[in-house]
This record gives C-alpha cells, sequence and structure tokens, in this order.
C-alpha cells in the first residue's frame, strides 16, 4: 500500500510558514505594547487576548466570514491572486497564527469572570487557558457577587494540589460528581474510598460504581441533586451508612489488588486449559 505524504506534509508547512509569521509579527507586536503608547493600544490588547476565551469554533466561523470570498479582504486576495484564501494553506496559517497569538504575547494573571453561571464550560477554558505552561504568575479568578447572597458563602478552589484535594475528599459531608457525560468516574471512586456520601449524574460509567440509596445517589436534574445534598447533610446517619458502603464497593471492585485477582484468575484458566 502505497503511503500517503500529503497530510504530514501540509502539517510541516503550516507549522514552519505559522512559525515564522508569529516570531516576526509577534515581535514586533509584543515590542510596541511593551514599550510604546499609542492610539488604539488598548484595542489591540484586547483583540490579541480574546482568543484566550473564545471558543475555536467561534474564532474559526469569524476567520471565515472575515476571510470569505464575500468579504472585502477574501475579495482583494481573489482579485490579486486569482483564487480563494479559504480552505488554503496561507488561511491555515493565519489562523494558527490568530488563536496562538495570545498564547504568545499574553502572560495573564487575572480572570474577571462577569457572568459566570451564564456558561461555566467557557469560564473553565478560559481559566486552562491562562494556567498553560509557560505561565509562571499565579493566576487570580474573581466574579462579582450580591452582597448577602448565597453566592458569598461559596468557595471555588482552584489550585492545582493533589494533598488539597485530598483533604477536601476526606472532609466532605457531601461529594456531588453532577456529570451529564461519563466513563469511569475517577473522582467519584477516590471520594467513595475516602468514606465520603456521593452524589453522582446518573450517566455512564457512575451507574456502574453508585448504586442508587444504597452506596450514594444518583441524580439526573439539579433539582434532583440540591434535594439529595440536602437530605444528606440533614441525616448524618444517612451520611455515615452511604460513606461506609460507597468505600467496601471500592474495595470490593476498583481497587488494584482487586483487578489483578481478576487478571491472575484468568490466566490459571487459560493456564490449566492450555495443559488439556
Amino acid at each position: 500500500m502505497e503511503f500517503d505524504w500529503f497530510p504530514l506534509w501540509l502539517s510541516l508547512r503550516v507549522a514552519f510558514l505559522s512559525t515564522l509569521l508569529a516570531a516576526g509579527a509577534g515581535i514586533a507586536i509584543a515590542y510596541c505594547l511593551a514599550n510604546r503608547e499609542f492610539q488604539g493600544k488598548e484595542a489591540l490588547d484586547a483583540a490579541i487576548t480574546l482568543p484566550l476565551v473564545l471558543p475555536p469554533t467561534v474564532l474559526g466561523y469569524y476567520l471565515l466570514v472575515l476571510l470569505g470570498h464575500e468579504s472585502a479582504l477574501g475579495r482583494v486576495y481573489e482579485f490579486i491572486f486569482g483564487q480563494q484564501l479559504v480552505f488554503t494553506v496561507q488561511a491555515a496559517v493565519l489562523q494558527v497564527d490568530c488563536a496562538g497569538s495570545a498564547l504568545n504575547l499574553q502572560a495573564a494573571n487575572r480572570i474577571v469572570m462577569l457572568e459566570p453561571a451564564w456558561s461555566p464550560g467557557v469560564n473553565a477554558q478560559a481559566v486552562a487557558r491562562a494556567t498553560r505552561i509557560g505561565q509562571e504568575n499565579p493566576v487570580l479568578v474573581s466574579w462579582p457577587v450580591i452582597r448577602n447572597s448565597i453566592d458569598e458563602r461559596v468557595v471555588v478552589v482552584t489550585a492545582d494540589d493533589p494533598l488539597l484535594v485530598n483533604a477536601l475528599q476526606r472532609r466532605a459531608d457531601v461529594v456531588l460528581q453532577k456529570s451529564t457525560r461519563e466513563g469511569f468516574g475517577l473522582t467519584v471512586t477516590e471520594a467513595m474510598w475516602k468514606g465520603a456520601a456521593v452524589i453522582g449524574g446518573n450517566v455512564g460509567g457512575i451507574r456502574r460504581q453508585i448504586r442508587d440509596g444504597e452506596n450514594g445517589f444518583l441524580v439526573s436534574t439539579v433539582d434532583q441533586a440540591s434535594k439529595r445534598i440536602v437530605q444528606v447533610l440533614r441525616d448524618p446517619a444517612l451520611r455515615q451508612r452511604l460513606g461506609a458502603r460507597a468505600k467496601e464497593t471500592v474495595r470490593e471492585n476498583f481497587l488494584m489488588s482487586r483487578l489483578l485477582e481478576d487478571w491472575l484468575d484468568l490466566l490459571a484458566v487459560h493456564w490449566r486449559q492450555a495443559r488439556r
């Protein structure tokens, strides 16, 4: 079978050209932002930072609108070079540089969530991008709350500290994993092994870890989750019973020693069959 080298060659070509463009234009823009004062500096800084928070699909859509054959830039390019700009190597290079410009030029250390409940996924994406490789400063995430509201009592911990996560899981009265899609929930098993009362989304692998009402609770809606949280918090005996059964479930099914025992049993069966 003949190997098709085109995808590899195209990837290397786009990577090489986008690196050259980013090195030249990026250094020039970064120098101006760091050492010059000029009208429109804030707008340029905001435009460069925008890809940090825009989902890739949104950024790609607006680039298509900006560079398409119906746009002014697209028509000028088509008039000069006799071909459309979109879906070409040149367009791919521009897309890579536009998407990576903020990561190359910015060192964000503060994120303000103006409406944190509107899109938690976008908020999490913004925090993750701001704490990527190369970010040495601590990142402070903040958002406005209403005075004397329940939001003032909510503490969001974003530190990447396994020891802190372990301590929180051990001391928590309730651990909530309200997933909408899930494979095998490691967070669920970790909390169950530490004897916590776990409430999980009624999806995917969580249904194989939690037996509803026996070693935890399965919920499908936010209302169900809130009612189960209140129920567990108000009943210490229920909380203790769920935690004890949850830990026993992990001991019987999910520990490495238990999986090793299954493998040894399987190998023993095949070994006996091979000797017959």
